[in-house]
């Protein structure tokens, strides 16, 4: 089955729960639980976490943090650990602390079946993956003694520019359960403007000998951030890079704006690796076609937390008196 039926045979299967949740508002009814235990602000992210995990859980502890771009409410158990956006309620993170026992089950569940585990836990989370998100790859590997595990990621794009938004789910191999995600989905705060083209990006780069006379194998226009504080946006190009002479690969990250060489680091290998800890990393050209004129002119897409409070809005809290100070 090729790549896109196997995304047609996802949205399919997709589409009944996705309606469901539309119908929930996304505000699914609470059930008794240990949230009970919980401070009076953070109560009301109880039954969005709990949709999540699919289980009533003896929540031990709340806390407000601010992970650098958006403020989440933490929720602990001893069975799991999960953020939630603070307005909307969307999970962007989950880290489950339970094995599963895969002795008696040898075989890998399909990859199709694994995206479709992954992009059915990401709605339940409040992300429709089907909505403006790219499948970017499916990666399976070698856990140890956790067992194999997929890594399924997903990314946004604006024109052929990708965006400051990603997914990365962990399934396990062999039960499709999910042990993990991570969700950034950050809005464009600069112009979309890139006026240096990656063929003059690599000079300035070669030019300041940050990069030798290495034969470029692709060159991805992205919005990022700055590696140091305060982490501005900035346009960048990612160019992966191959030394002829030793096989070895790098990407280079270079401002499109000012052709300053942020890093070089190396880059994962593309040689076919063993079904044990194979990857199929979804093609796409080794420079993305972009519509730059489109790409200034037209707004980028809102993030799933911006179009969720379009229709939703925030959530409303119970208390804020008993909330952290300057908290909700």
């Amino acid at each position: 089955m090729n790549r896109k039926a196997n995304l047609l045979a996802i949205r399919a299967s997709l589409r009944p729960l996705a309606a469901a949740l539309l119908m929930m508002g996304l505000c699914p009814a609470r059930a008794q639980s240990a949230g009970d235990s919980l401070p009076e602000w953070a109560r009301p992210y109880v039954p969005y976490a709990e949709r999540v995990v699919g289980s009533p859980q003896r929540w031990r502890s709340a806390a407000l943090r601010d992970e650098q771009h958006r403020l989440v409410v933490a929720l602990s158990s001893p069975e799991c650990d999960i953020c939630l956006d603070r307005e909307t309620g969307i999970a962007t993170s989950l880290f489950t602390s339970g094995r599963h026992d895969t002795s008696s089950m040898p075989d890998n569940i399909p990859e199709q079946v694994a995206v479709e585990h992954a992009a059915r836990l990401m709605a339940l989370a409040g992300v429709d993956v089907l909505d403006g998100w790219t499948l970017s790859s499916v990666r399976l590997r070698d856990a140890g003694s956790a067992g194999r595990r997929y890594d399924v990621g997903w990314r946004r794009y604006h024109c052929g520019i990708r965006l400051p938004s990603f997914i990365s789910v962990e399934v396990n191999a062999a039960t499709g359960a999910v042990t993990s995600f991570l969700m950034v989905d950050d809005p464009v705060k600069i112009p979309v403007h890139f006026p240096l083209s990656w063929q003059a990006a690599m000079a300035r780069a070669r030019a300041l000998k940050r990069i030798g006379s290495l034969t470029v194998e692709s060159a991805e226009p992205a919005i990022t951030y700055d590696p140091e504080p305060p982490w501005p946006q900035r346009a960048v190009w990612k160019i992966v890079c191959s030394d002829h002479t030793d096989g070895r690969r790098y990407e280079a990250v270079i401002d499109a704006v000012s052709g300053e060489v942020s890093h070089v680091y190396p880059a994962r290998s593309n040689k076919k690796k063993a079904p044990a800890t194979g990857a199929t990393v979804l093609s796409r050209p080794a420079v993305p076609k972009v519509d730059w004129k489109a790409a200034r002119k037209a707004k980028p897409p809102q993030t799933v937390f911006q179009r969720h409070l379009a229709k939703h809005g925030r959530i409303s809290f119970s208390d804020a008196a008993d909330a952290p100070a300057g908290k909700p």
